[in-house]
């Protein structure tokens, strides 16, 4: 190694240990943490849906607490906010919509408009291809096959299996049931 080198490591290796550059690094790192945390609540503002304002990283999840439930922190933001508003599950931004017609509309009309699923597991193979794993036009393909099979005149057709089942299954809890 030269003269030249190792004097330039030596001033590297200097200029790193100053406390200045130390402290300009932990506030670049601070802000860019903070960034990451708060980035959702930019595109929540974007579609300017009411809703409660979420907390850096974990949103609105420990709201739920407070209601000893999810499902009653959603009743109480439908009866503030209306039956659409804007929450935040983590760092994931959500539209909650609680209008049945709109609801309909989406699921039923519009499904194409609204292909994947907010799960990002990936597996290989067939599993990965599953109508819940799904996306874009493997997704858009299953659904086609499988709405026909799902028609009102079907579903009917199915009530008195599933009638059958139940009595099967609430005599088989009743028999257990009598054992003690």
């Amino acid at each position: 190694m030269d003269a030249s080198n190792q004097t330039n490591q030596d001033s590297l290796i200097v200029y790193l240990g100053q406390p200045i550059f130390l402290l300009a690094a932990g506030v670049v790192s601070l802000l860019y943490i903070y960034w990451q945390g708060t980035r959702t609540q930019a595109i929540l503002k974007e579609i300017n849906a009411p809703g409660p304002k979420p907390w850096p990283f974990i949103g609105n999840t420990l709201d739920a607490r407070k209601f000893n439930g999810f499902h009653l922190l959603l009743c109480d933001y439908i009866q503030k906010y209306g039956k659409i508003f804007a929450l935040t599950l983590g760092n994931k931004p959500s539209v909650v919509i609680a209008d049945p017609d709109m609801l309909k509309q989406i699921l039923v009309k519009d499904f194409w408009n609204f292909p994947n699923r907010p799960i990002r597991v990936k597996l290989a193979g067939a599993f990965g291809k599953s109508v819940f794993l799904a996306r874009d036009e493997t997704w858009k393909r299953i659904r086609t096959t499988l709405t026909p099979t799902f028609s009102a005149k079907k579903m009917k057709g199915m009530v008195a299996l599933i009638e059958e089942s139940c009595d099967r299954l609430m005599a088989r809890i009743e028999q257990v049931a009598d054992t003690g």
